[in-house]
């Protein structure tokens, strides 16, 4: 809280107020706002004059104007972790006193501090006090007490040293003196109010004078962040410094008394609350070159003429200056930028540092040491028969300008085969082999070099016979490989014998037609070699049976259900009807009855005396089959035997039956649903109907659920 001289009026003085009152964004819960604001106690302040304990007024502070702070922080190199906010409420009012010749004593007072700070005892019982005095003197200078120009910063960073000007203005260019002090002590957590001065906001504000908040060992008003490195504050300049050692949150008190030609005029003291956190470093040098990134890189090269070197991370807005220095026999060599290539031509040690911001607060380096040694190339050359060669020869041409070459590693396919200088490979296995020598100096310097050998022997007098086979017309057949390690990274040329011909290592070819077949290979390398063989009767094609049938009737049904099979295959010798039933036969020609109507699949197997098998199949509906007859006339009261009317047949599967007979008016006169049905020519009540014609309609449901309607007349006589 600071005061500024308003005016004067007689023996009244006019003083504007001003109240910064500060509050985490997310308080705990069922925790206060701002005092004034809508659904808020009101902010209200007490006026004490002199040594008296009676208020002298009350002060409305009204409604705070309350903004959200930028969390900064003094060292730009860091960067605060997220999920810490503090919320500023400014409060503005005028007061008018009389000039007296005691002090007057502005007084506001709120409850309560954060549970988490850490370095006052029951932090969470204890509130503010903020208060002004106004002396005498000040009174008669018209004094305006004076303002910090800054809110210190929301957040420091653990383990890194802090900065902050904490200096303030006056407009009267009285002297300052600034120093740590204990914060004052005001309200409570009484909320039954049984005790005024330990209520959350008491009202009237207490007196003074102020009982100070109690900090914890080993935290005191003038080591209240603790840490080896206590913070201080420069009496004449404001200048607060530091390196806090401890994550929390801590209370901090700031004293200001201002004087006047030696007089003290004034006090005011700053409470507020550090908030010491774990940050992540904003600069951070790192070095890539050879392949490697690191803060303290050793690299090797062997014969390099060149080294590139770089700065592996972003050049961000925190990084203002990058520079490379590098030291090689006293010969130092600068540069700036993010990228640098180092001349290696001469051997020897290199020591480079990279800096950036060298100089500044925010600074960092790392440092590289390269040794360079003579070149050493590594090289082989390989013969081998390329037609019939088993083994391949390889002859090391590797050299060393430092001298002899000490190791050598040869690969083939990435297995190792061999450690001599020349090396032989003995291998059946075609392939392109992807060979590597490595190769080691004196000095450790290590080279290699790969080439792609394509090693395919051809299999001289190897071929094997790839038939040797009996089948049947027709014959399919998926040829074995001419011989065990071919691939398909040679050219296979095939004759089948019957007048066809293929490619590829195994092909599939289907013969048609009985005989004896002789098949002839080829084989061709990638580098032109061939090999051949003829292999005479290898491949044997027997004579096929065709099974094939026929049956009468032709549309079998439950009033014909016996079929005569006739055979209609060729070159069968046995035969063998699966009627479809579970039922079976080995007659040539069969007669079989179906018990049932149905759908069924029939099929006939043959086999030739050589065992060569052959098979055919239909599909036999027996269908369900039904006879109706509507008769035409009803003569009723005769024995001639058509003095009733109904349907006559056989009525087999039928789902759904039922007949109805119409006068000529269209009323329905008789109706039945029971096939054998008969109507004697009366209505449904009973009484004989007169002579004439009636209409007959009959519906029904086939057996296979067909809807079918039938329409007829009957001529009733008497």
């Amino acid at each position: 809280m600071y005061y500024e001289y308003a005016g004067q009026s007689g023996t009244v003085i006019t003083y504007r107020l001003t109240l910064k009152m500060y509050r985490d964004c997310k308080p705990e819960p069922n925790k206060a706002n701002f005092d004034g604001l809508t659904g808020e106690i009101p902010a209200l302040g007490t006026i004490y004059q002199g040594n008296s304990t009676i208020p002298l007024a009350q002060v409305d502070f009204g409604r705070p104007i309350v903004k959200r702070l930028d969390v900064e922080v003094t060292n730009k190199c860091l960067v605060v972790p997220p999920g810490i906010c503090v919320e500023e409420g400014i409060y503005t009012t005028t007061i008018q006193l009389p000039v007296s010749s005691s002090s007057y004593y502005i007084v506001y007072q709120r409850c309560c501090r954060n549970n988490t700070i850490s370095n006052i005892v029951r932090p969470g019982d204890v509130g503010s006090t903020f208060m002004v005095e106004i002396t005498p003197l000040a009174q008669s200078l018209h004094n305006s007490s004076p303002q910090f120009k800054f809110f210190p910063p929301i957040a420091i960073c653990a383990n890194f040293p802090l900065e902050f000007d904490h200096s303030a203005t006056d407009t009267d260019g009285d002297s300052l003196v600034y120093s740590l002090c204990a914060p004052f002590v005001g309200g409570g957590n009484d909320d039954m109010g049984t005790n005024g001065c330990n209520v959350v906001a008491p009202q009237p504000d207490c007196p003074p004078p102020f009982d100070e908040v109690t900090f914890r060992n080993p935290f005191s008003a003038q080591n209240p962040l603790g840490g080896p490195t206590p913070l201080t504050i420069d009496s004449k300049t404001g200048f607060l410094t530091g390196t806090p050692g401890i994550s929390g949150q801590f209370v901090v008190g700031i004293c200001l008394k201002e004087y006047r030609n030696g007089s003290l005029i004034s006090e005011i003291r700053r409470d507020f609350q550090f908030n010491v956190t774990s940050c992540d470093k904003t600069v951070d040098a790192v070095i890539d070159a050879a392949g490697m990134q690191g803060k303290n890189l050793d690299i090797k090269l062997c014969g390099d003429k060149y080294l590139d070197v770089s700065f592996a991370g972003q050049v961000t807005k925190d990084i203002f200056d990058i520079q490379w220095i590098f030291d090689h026999k006293n010969d130092k060599k600068n540069a700036t930028g993010k990228d640098y290539r180092l001349n290696t031509e001469d051997f020897g040690l290199y020591y480079g540092t990279l800096y950036l911001n060298r100089g500044l607060p925010c600074s960092d380096s790392a440092t590289i040491r390269v040794n360079v040694f003579p070149d050493i190339r590594a090289d082989f050359t390989f013969d081998y028969d390329t037609c019939y060669g088993k083994v391949i020869n390889f002859t090391n041409q590797s050299v060393s300008d430092a001298g002899p070459i000490v190791a050598t590693e040869w690969k083939a396919n990435g297995r190792v085969f061999a450690n001599t200088f020349d090396a032989q490979f003995n291998t059946l296995k075609p392939d392109y082999y992807d060979m590597i020598v490595v190769v080691t100096d004196q000095n450790q310097c290590m080279d290699s070099v790969a080439k792609s050998v394509p090693f395919f022997p051809i299999p001289k007098d190897e071929l094997f016979d790839p038939g040797g086979v009996i089948g049947c017309d027709p014959f399919t057949y998926q040829f074995k490989k001419p011989n065990s390690y071919i691939t398909d990274k040679y050219n296979i040329e095939w004759m089948f014998g019957d007048g066809e011909s293929g490619s590829g290592v195994s092909p599939e070819h289907t013969y048609h037609g009985p005989g004896i077949y002789s098949v002839d290979v080829k084989v061709t390398n990638v580098f032109g070699c061939t090999t051949s063989a003829a292999f005479a009767n290898t491949i044997t094609v027997l004579q096929s049976p065709v099974a094939g049938f026929t049956y009468e009737p032709s549309n079998p049904s439950n009033l014909e259900p016996t079929i005569t099979v006739s055979d209609a295959s060729t070159n069968a010798s046995h035969w063998l009807y699966d009627f479809g039933t579970g039922d079976n036969s080995t007659d040539r020609n069969p007669v079989y009855t179906f018990r049932d109507t149905g759908v069924y699949k029939m099929i006939q197997w043959v086999r030739h005396d050589n065992g060569c098998r052959d098979s055919f199949e239909i599909i036999i509906d027996v269908a369900p089959r039904y006879t109706l007859y509507l008769p035409n006339v009803i003569n009723v009261g005769s024995n001639s035997g058509n003095d009733l009317f109904g349907t006559v047949g056989i009525p087999f599967g039928l789902r759904q039956f039922k007949m109805m007979i119409f006068d000529r008016w269209g009323n329905e006169v008789y109706s039945t649903d029971d096939f054998d049905g008969r109507w004697d020519g009366k209505n449904k009540a009973g009484d004989v109907l007169p002579k004439g014609v009636y209409s007959v309609k009959v519906e029904l449901t086939e057996p296979r659920g067909k809807k079918r309607t039938i329409y007829g007349k009957a001529v009733l006589i008497q």
